[in-house]
C-alpha cells in the first residue's frame, strides 16, 4: 500500500487532536448500532473516491426512521445541502432526536468526515 505520507508521521500533536475526535465518537451516547452506520456511511470506498449516497434503496426499507433520518443528516452535513434542504431534514431530526442527541450526532459525523477526507489525502490509490 502506498502512502503519501505515513498517517503517523504528522506531529504528535496532530495525531492527538485525530485521536481525540475519535474518542469524543465513542464517548457518545448514540447506539452503537447508528455509530457503525455512521461510519460505514462515511468511511472511505476504493471504488468511490468520496462518500457516496448511502443506503442502496434495497438496505434502506431495513432501516427505522430514527436511523434514515440520521444517515440523511449525515447527508445533508457531508454534502452541503442548500438552506431549505437543511432546515427540512433538521425538522425531520427534530422527530427522533433531541437536542443532546443531534448535538453528539453532528459533532460525530464532523468527526468521521474529517476522518475520511485525511484518509481520502494520506491514501490516493483510495481514489483508484
Amino acid at each position: 500500500m502506498h502512502f503519501r505520507i505515513s498517517p503517523m508521521q504528522p506531529s504528535a500533536d496532530a495525531v492527538s487532536t485525530m485521536r481525540s475526535m475519535e474518542d469524543v465518537v465513542e464517548a457518545i451516547a448514540l447506539d452503537s448500532v447508528l455509530v457503525k452506520l455512521l461510519r460505514s456511511r462515511l468511511s472511505p470506498r476504493p471504488d468511490a473516491g468520496r462518500a457516496q449516497p448511502f443506503p442502496a434503496s434495497h438496505v434502506r426499507p431495513l432501516l427505522s426512521e430514527r436511523e434514515r433520518a440520521a444517515l440523511d443528516w449525515a447527508d445533508v452535513l457531508t454534502f452541503g445541502e442548500p438552506a431549505d434542504v437543511l432546515e427540512a431534514e433538521y425538522t425531520r431530526l427534530r422527530r427522533h432526536f433531541d437536542e443532546d442527541e443531534i448535538s453528539e450526532l453532528t459533532v460525530a459525523i464532523v468527526a468521521l468526515n474529517e476522518w475520511r477526507r485525511a484518509a481520502l489525502q494520506l491514501e490516493p490509490h483510495m481514489l483508484l
